[in-house]
């Protein structure tokens, strides 16, 4: 959890355990209840153990395009089949609704290869990245 938030993303730690929460407070980490917590998180990782931990029924909850990942033991904490055979729910990309996948930004987009115009792409912009050390073998 540090190794994220020394990367600047906002941590939120949903504990049943009572102490283990307090214990994520005291640590700095935001504390949300499990609801709140999927309704506004990009990423969820799991890390319990227990089976069933993210099922269809939070379909509902979790934001368009949310990432879920399993890093417990065991590949049971997110229920996979299920959710993978629930139908899109209302108003996300999926379903044609009102939800949306972010464009990629121009640099990603291709053809200038991050440069405002093609004039200049392909060139060092020493300014911007100034070149590493020179390393011979």
């Amino acid at each position: 959890m540090a190794n994220f938030r020394n990367a600047c993303a906002s941590v939120a730690v949903v504990e049943i355990d009572p102490v283990t929460r307090l214990e994520a407070s005291l640590d700095g980490f935001a504390v949300p209840g499990r609801e709140e917590a999927l309704r506004t998180a990009d990423v969820v990782i799991t890390v319990t153990g227990a089976e069933s931990v993210i099922t269809a029924d939070d379909l509902g909850l979790l934001k368009d395009g949310a990432v879920l990942l399993n890093a417990g033991h065991f590949p049971r904490e997110i229920a996979v089949d299920e959710l993978a055979s629930a139908p899109p729910a209302p108003g996300s990309a999926a379903s044609g609704g009102s939800g949306s996948v972010p464009a990629p930004p121009p640099a990603a987009a291709g053809g200038s290869g991050g440069f405002a115009d093609d004039e200049g792409a392909g060139q060092h912009d020493a300014a911007r990245h100034p070149p590493g050390p020179d390393v011979r073998a």
